[in-house]
This record gives structure tokens, C-alpha cells and sequence, in this order.
């Protein structure tokens, strides 16, 4: 049993069965667990903010959601992406996106030394691709060759460099979801809805006929790294979840392994040099939470690619028995300052 404050609050959106996972296991600890969806709090909730002496609490009907900072015991920002205002709105739709995504922001900046799993704002700092490339290469993690440019003679140079094997990777988030009755790529929990964006694939002969596209927008290019398998490292606190996925048994997942659903995996273990470097690394941001992907290499080399602050685990947790729900749960009912 924990002691009061007992209120464990996860933010989160109304497809993420990650987040009724680590609630049934906070519950198992005696904590009480409010679901607080980001995304109704943006479809026409009435809100209600009251801050009086240092306390701060939030009523929000559509929910019936009401919190109260002194009851909090710590938050789960599981997800703490607002979303955007619709491509046709007006003017005034705008401002009220606004002024809710000011009103919530407000709210939980109050109680920012209440969140355990991550800071939303760290965690916003963090994901950037080319921000972990230069602190894990500073750090000592191996990663490939990087270049992100938009001027076509620059990447020429490079794609030579890299012996003509190259892959082209998103900068942005992975996919920007919009309503629809088509069936999205791979993304089965919005199965109402569709994900644009594109995954990690090698640049062809037509890519570098048309190398002129790249003008319209900085592309990060990497070389391309052969490898015998993916690993994939979900880190809570000092815990290190490592998982094998033999995404080179099938040729549509030999570049980006999230291209095809159930691939088979087992347990691995990291060095323990790298674990330490993993670490060092989260740190520099002070995050609690990383799924970190790394290619596993025939020299038996493990290069870096990116860390998910937010990534999801659960299909890793189901496949190989990891206790990954149980170590959030844990990490956010124990004692902290």
C-alpha cells in the first residue's frame, strides 16, 4: 500500500491500451488512478480552474474529471501531444485551440515537479533526432553517418561517402493522424482514423533521378547499416528491457522493422558498458522513459538510431513476458521528491 497523496494521474488518448495496462498494475498497488484523454479535453468539455493558496485543481465535465494538486501523488504523461486544429477551421477555431492548449498547459505546469514519467517538456527537448545523434555520439554510442541537408550537391557528396547505400528517415513526428474511413498502414489501435508519414527506406536510382524533391524541406540521411537484427531497449528508471526482433528473416522489415506486425523476438541482454552509456544519455534530459532502438550488426556492434520518449512496449511486453507495465507502475507509486 502506498501513502497519501495517493492519486496517480495518467495522461494519455482513448487508444492507448498502454495506459489501462500500468493502470491495473498502479491499482494492485492500492492507488487511486485517474484517466485524464488529452484528446476529449479538446472536443467540447466545459473546464473549470480554480488556483487559490498554492492549490490548484481542474473539473472537466466530459470526463468527469476532477483534479486536485494536493492529491496528486504523480503524473504519467503518456501522452501529452495536443492535438492540432482542423486543416478547414476559421480564425476564431484557432484562438480556441489556443487558449485551451494554454489553459491545460497552465494547469499542469503548475504540478511539473509531480510528473514521474516524463516531463512533457523535457520529453519535447528530447525527440529530436538530430539533438540524439550528437549526444549519444558525444557520449560514445557508436551511430551512423548523418547528414541532414536540403541542397542536392550535399547529399551527392554524401550518398558517394556512404559507398551508395543510404536510407532516408522523417525528421518529424512519425505519423499526423487524420479522420477517416480507410484502413491506416500498420497502426491497428486507430483503426478509424489514418497515419501519414513515411518509415526509414533506402534511397533508390529514382530518388536520385529526382534528387531536386529534396529542396523543399531539410531530409535526414544516414548510412545504411547492415545488420542481423533490431534491437529494441525499453528503459523505465535504471531497468533495461532489451528484445531481439529478427526483423531480417523478412524482406519488408530489413530497414524498418515497423512494417510488418509480428515479427518473432527473444530476450537480449545489452553490454553493460552500453547500459551505462543508455543511461547517461536519458539523463541528460532526466527521462524516466525511452524505447531505444539500436541495429545489431554480424561484428556483433550494436549502432544507435533513435529513443522514443513516448514509444509504445506493450507488443514487446506480451511476446517475451517483460514486466515493463509493472516497473512504470512502480516507478510512479514509490517515494520521490
Amino acid at each position: 500500500m502506498i501513502k497519501k497523496p495517493s492519486t496517480i494521474v495518467i495522461v494519455h488518448n482513448k487508444y492507448d491500451g498502454h495506459a489501462d495496462d500500468v493502470a491495473e498494475k498502479c491499482k494492485s498497488y492500492g492507488a487511486k488512478v485517474v484517466s485524464f484523454l488529452i484528446d476529449e479535453y479538446f472536443s467540447g468539455s466545459e473546464i473549470n480552474l480554480n488556483i487559490s493558496d498554492s492549490e490548484y485543481s481542474l473539473a472537466v465535465n466530459k470526463n468527469s474529471v476532477n483534479l486536485q494538486g494536493k492529491n496528486i501523488r504523480s503524473i504519467y504523461a503518456r501522452d501529452f501531444y495536443f492535438p492540432r486544429c482542423p486543416s478547414d477551421s476559421k480564425l476564431p477555431d484557432e484562438l480556441m485551440y489556443a487558449e485551451k492548449r494554454a489553459a491545460l498547459s497552465g494547469f499542469f505546469k503548475c504540478l511539473k515537479n509531480k510528473f514521474r514519467i516524463n516531463s512533457p517538456w523535457e520529453e519535447r527537448f528530447a525527440d529530436n533526432k538530430i539533438l540524439q545523434m550528437s549526444a549519444a555520439k558525444e557520449i560514445g554510442i557508436k551511430i551512423p553517418k548523418t547528414l541532414v541537408t536540403n541542397n542536392p550537391a550535399e547529399f551527392i557528396k554524401f550518398y558517394e561517402c556512404c559507398d551508395e547505400q543510404v536510407v532516408i528517415k522523417q525528421l518529424s513526428e512519425i505519423c499526423l493522424i487524420e479522420e477517416t474511413e480507410s484502413e491506416p498502414i500498420n497502426e491497428p489501435e486507430i483503426a478509424d482514423e489514418k497515419a501519414y508519414g513515411f518509415y526509414t527506406s533506402k534511397v533508390t536510382s529514382d530518388f536520385i533521378k529526382n534528387i531536386d524533391q529534396i529542396k523543399i524541406a531539410p531530409c535526414m540521411f544516414q548510412e545504411y547499416i547492415p545488420k542481423v537484427a533490431d534491437i529494441r531497449s525499453t528503459v523505465i528508471g535504471e531497468e533495461i528491457f532489451s528484445a531481439l526482433i529478427k526483423s531480417q528473416d523478412y524482406k519488408e522489415s530489413t530497414v524498418d522493422f515497423r512494417k510488418k506486425l509480428d515479427i518473432p523476438m527473444e530476450k537480449y541482454s545489452l553490454p553493460e558498458g552500453l547500459k551505462y552509456k543508455l543511461l547517461r544519455f536519458l539523463g541528460i534530459w532526466n527521462l524516466e522513459f525511452a524505447a531505444c532502438d539500436f541495429a545489431l550488426t554480424e561484428d556483433n556492434e550494436l549502432v544507435f538510431f533513435e529513443a522514443n520518449v513516448s514509444g509504445n512496449w506493450l507488443w514487446i511486453e506480451d511476446a517475451l513476458n517483460f514486466p515493463i507495465s509493472k516497473a512504470i507502475a512502480k516507478k510512479l507509486v514509490e517515494e520521490h521528491d
